[in-house]
C-alpha cells in the first residue's frame, strides 16, 4: 500500500475511533440513569476505539505491570470455574465473558488525552445529576417513559425496577465526585460554588433515595480528595492500603459478624441486617474451603435462606446471598480462595505503583484520581459484586478519562 493508502487508512481509522468515543460520551449520562447495565458495551466500544485508533501493536514488554497483574488474577478467576458448582448455562459462561469482556475494555486507555474532555466530564455530571432530580420530584416520570409497564407486570415491581436502575445512576454520580469537584471548582466563575452545588445536589438525591451507600461513597470521596490536598499521594498509599487491608481480612471481617448482637441488628434497616447476616454466613463458607475457594459463581449455590425482612407484616423467606455477598473481599475470597486474594492484593499495590509514576508527570491528576479512587472502594466494600461487568466497565471508562482530561487540561 502507497503512502496515499496509507494515510488515508489513517485517516478513517481515526476518524472511527473519535465518532465511537464521542459516542460513549454522549450515552454516558443516560446509560446511567437507565441503570448502568449499558456500561458494558460503551466499554467495549471505547476500547475497541483505543485499539483501532492507537493503529500499531503491542509488545508484551510494554504492559504496565498494572495489566499482567490483573490478567493473572482474571486467569485465576477463570481456572477456579473448573471446580464451582454452579452450572453455567450461557454458551459462553461468565469468567470467560469476564476475562475478554475487560480486555477488551481495558483498550480505552490506549486513546490520547482530549483538551477539552474536562468540559464533556462536567456535562455528564451535570445531565446525570438533573436527570436523578427530575425523575425523583416527578415519581419517576422520566424513566417511565422510556420503559412503560409491560403488560401483565404489577406497578409496584415496576416502580422497584426504576428505583434500582436510578439507584444505580446515584452509586455512578459518586464515582464521578472526583473528576466532577476538582473541574467544577477550576471554572473561572464561581467554581468553587459550583462545586458546592453539585455535591449537595449529589447528597441531596442519595438521601431523598435512601440509598446510604451513596452517600457513604461521595463523602468519603471527598474525604480522600481533602486528604490528597494536605498530604499530597500519602493519601494515595493510604488509599491502596486500606483497599488491600478490605481483602486480606474479609474473611475476618465477616466472621466478627456473628458476634453482632441481635438487638443492635433490630435496629438495623433490612438492608444492613441483611448484609451482617450474610457476611457471617460467607465467612463460614470460606472456611470450607480458605486456599482455592470455592469457584467463580459458586455463591449462587449456597443454599442458606433468610427471613429477616417483611412483606405485608408477614416474613419473607429469601436466599440469603442475592446472587453475591455486597463485599469484595468476601466475594474473592469466597470463590477464588487465599490464592485470589493475594494476586488482588498484588494487582493493587501494582496499580500504586502505576499511579505513582504517572501523577510525578502530572499531579493534577492525584485529586480527582483519589476521589474515585475512594468511591470505588465503598462501592466495593458495601454493595456491588466484584464479577459484575457492567461495574467493570464504568470503573475502567472513569479510570481512563481522568487521565485522559489531565493531560492536556489548562
Amino acid at each position: 500500500m502507497g503512502e496515499v493508502g496509507h494515510k488515508q487508512t489513517n485517516k478513517v481509522r481515526l476518524g472511527f475511533a473519535t465518532a465511537a468515543f464521542l459516542f460513549v460520551l454522549i450515552a454516558f449520562a443516560p446509560v446511567s440513569h437507565a441503570g448502568g447495565l449499558g456500561f458494558a458495551p460503551l466499554a467495549v466500544i471505547a476500547g475497541v476505539a483505543g485499539y483501532v485508533g492507537f493503529g500499531r501493536k503491542c509488545r508484551f514488554s510494554e504492559l504496565p505491570g498494572t495489566i499482567i497483574a490483573l490478567g493473572v488474577f482474571l486467569t485465576w478467576v477463570v481456572i477456579t470455574s473448573i471446580w464451582s458448582p454452579y452450572m453455567d448455562p450461557q454458551p459462553v459462561p461468565n469468567p470467560i465473558k469476564l476475562l475478554l469482556g475487560i480486555a477488551l475494555y481495558l483498550g480505552v486507555f490506549l486513546l490520547p488525552p482530549i483538551n477539552w474532555l474536562n468540559r464533556a466530564i462536567i456535562w455528564i455530571g451535570v445531565v446525570g445529576l438533573g436527570l436523578l432530580l427530575y425523575d425523583f420530584h416527578t415519581g419517576y416520570e422520566f424513566s417511565k417513559f422510556f420503559y412503560p409497564l409491560g403488560e401483565g407486570e404489577h406497578p409496584v415491581a415496576r416502580r422497584n425496577s426504576i428505583y434500582q436502575n436510578l439507584s444505580h445512576g446515584i452509586t455512578v454520580m459518586a464515582l464521578l465526585a472526583g473528576p466532577m469537584v476538582f473541574y467544577l471548582a477550576r471554572t473561572k466563575i464561581l467554581g468553587p460554588v459550583l462545586a458546592v452545588i453539585w455535591v449537595l445536589g449529589t447528597l441531596y438525591v442519595a438521601f431523598i433515595a435512601g440509598l446510604a451507600v451513596g452517600l457513604l461513597a461521595v463523602l468519603i470521596a471527598l474525604v480522600f480528595m481533602g486528604l490528597a490536598w494536605l498530604i499530597k499521594d500519602r493519601a494515595l498509599d493510604v488509599l491502596i492500603f486500606l483497599a488491600a487491608f478490605s481483602i486480606l481480612f474479609a474473611p475476618l471481617t465477616g466472621y466478627a459478624m456473628g458476634f453482632v448482637p441481635a438487638d443492635i441488628k433490630s435496629r438495623m434497616t433490612d438492608s444492613w441486617e441483611h448484609r451482617v447476616e450474610m457476611w457471617a454466613y460467607v465467612a463460614e463458607m470460606i472456611a470450607q474451603k480458605p486456599i482455592l475457594g470455592h469457584g467463580f459463581d459458586a455463591v449462587r449455590t449456597f443454599e442458606r435462606t433468610y427471613t429477616g425482612m417483611n412483606i405485608d407484616g408477614k416474613p419473607w423467606e429469601q436466599n440469603i446471598i442475592a446472587l453475591h455477598p455486597h463485599n469484595a473481599g468476601l466475594h474473592i475470597w469466597s470463590e477464588t480462595g487465599a490464592v485470589g486474594a493475594a494476586l488482588a492484593t498484588i494487582t493493587l499495590f501494582m496499580l500504586r505503583h502505576c499511579l505513582k509514576n504517572a501523577i510525578k508527570t502530572k499531579p493534577d491528576m492525584l485529586i480527582p484520581m483519589v476521589g474515585f479512587l475512594a468511591a470505588a472502594l465503598s462501592l466495593c466494600t458495601f454493595t456491588y459484586g466484584i464479577w459484575q461487568e457492567w461495574f467493570w466497565g464504568v470503573l475502567i471508562l472513569i479510570g481512563a478519562l481522568i487521565p485522559m482530561s489531565i493531560m492536556n487540561a489548562k
